[in-house]
């Protein structure tokens, strides 16, 4: 379709073709290569999530038609984790993060760098564009979402040094572009008072 690293596409099914080559590559579930070469050195355990048979913490979503069943997403993002998890996650992807560092800062400024978006997928209305494997904010904050059902998410590396996760389980907000706000508002109510 093009260049390699030059458009921007987000599909679901390339990342769990992905999961499949590391599969294939280390010999191993795509859960535990995930978690031997990203998850352990920074002392996180978040797990695949299932469809049924949940932990205990784990969100449940009632099953209905067109609900997405956990184990086909896999690698395109059906993993359970704290919102701390998840922060920490991205904050070992910040240049000035020494220990644990997940990719050197060549890697991760080449994932920052803005792709076309075809004008038949365009990014969000409020600003938002697309690296290679992050979202980029307007206000040149970095991170990513997700949404599946009735939740909502959101990690963001943001210009005051700062790493915040949110994760919705409800109906409120009903946009996931509406998370960046509630962050925004928290942290501004935090340090004026």
């Amino acid at each position: 379709e093009s260049e390699p690293g030059t458009v921007f596409r987000y599909s679901n099914m390339n990342f769990c073709l992905l999961g499949l080559l590391i599969e294939h590559v280390t010999m191993r579930s795509f859960e535990e290569a995930i978690a031997v070469q990203v998850l352990d050195p920074i002392g996180i355990h978040p797990h695949l999530a299932p469809t049924f048979d949940t932990r205990p913490g784990d969100a449940t979503h009632a099953s209905g038609p067109g609900r997405n069943y956990m184990e086909s997403l896999g690698p395109a993002g059906g993993w359970v984790a704290t919102p701390l998890e998840i922060a920490r996650l991205a904050q070992a992807l910040r240049p000035e993060t020494r220990d644990p560092r997940l990719l050197d800062e060549d890697t991760v400024a080449e994932m920052r760098t803005r792709v076309t978006v075809p004008v038949e997928d365009p990014p969000p209305v409020n600003g938002w564009s697309y690296g290679l494997g992050l979202m980029l904010f307007g206000d040149g904050s970095w991170g990513h979402t997700g949404t599946i059902e009735s939740t909502h998410a959101v990690v963001v590396n943001r210009n005051d040094g700062l790493t915040v996760a949110l994760m919705i389980s409800g109906e409120y907000p009903r946009n996931t572009d509406d998370l960046l706000p509630l962050i925004d508002a928290a942290v501004g109510a935090a340090t004026a008072g």
